[in-house]
């Protein structure tokens, strides 16, 4: 059933999956200070989700993807929209399959940034382990709702 909710459909793909995981990793979507949708980052088109750090700064941008989606071009309509960013992650995330990027690091293209790949569900039977060392920037976060 959920699987069908989120194929072919990106608010299924949010509502579903990405949304319990964050909740999970102790980020509070509701709260503005933690976590804003569609948020533009500059001229463009905005980001699914921005998450922000202790100070307040974008730290995790996660673009969702319907379970359809084409990969190559959903890449490609991410680095749209984090290049020229030097800092902090970039998600893309198909269901419970997450590719992550550090912006960070010094490349032409957005392959050559890629952190790590996560099968969110196969990790959530143990603890979640993000293998890149920069995914400790903001995550876990749990403020307990506070503002900073």
């Amino acid at each position: 059933m959920v699987g069908a909710v989120a194929r072919g459909n990106e608010i299924g793909a949010r509502y579903a999956f990405v949304d319990p995981v964050l909740r999970a990793l102790g980020w509070c979507t509701e709260l503005p200070w933690e976590c804003r949708l569609g948020f533009r980052l500059g001229p463009g088109r905005p980001v699914d989700y921005t998450l922000f750090d202790r100070d307040g700064f974008p730290t995790i941008l996660i673009e969702v993807e319907a379970l359809t989606g084409r990969r190559r071009d959903n890449r490609n309509s991410l680095w749209r929209r984090v290049r020229g960013r030097r800092d902090g992650l970039a998600v893309l995330a198909y269901g419970l399959e997450w590719e992550i990027y550090d912006l960070s690091v010094p490349a032409r293209g957005l392959d050559e940034k890629r952190a790590a790949w996560v099968d969110v569900y196969r990790e959530a039977s143990s603890d979640l382990h993000i293998p890149a060392t920069s995914f400790t920037v903001g995550w876990p976060r749990n403020t307990g709702g506070e503002a900073p």
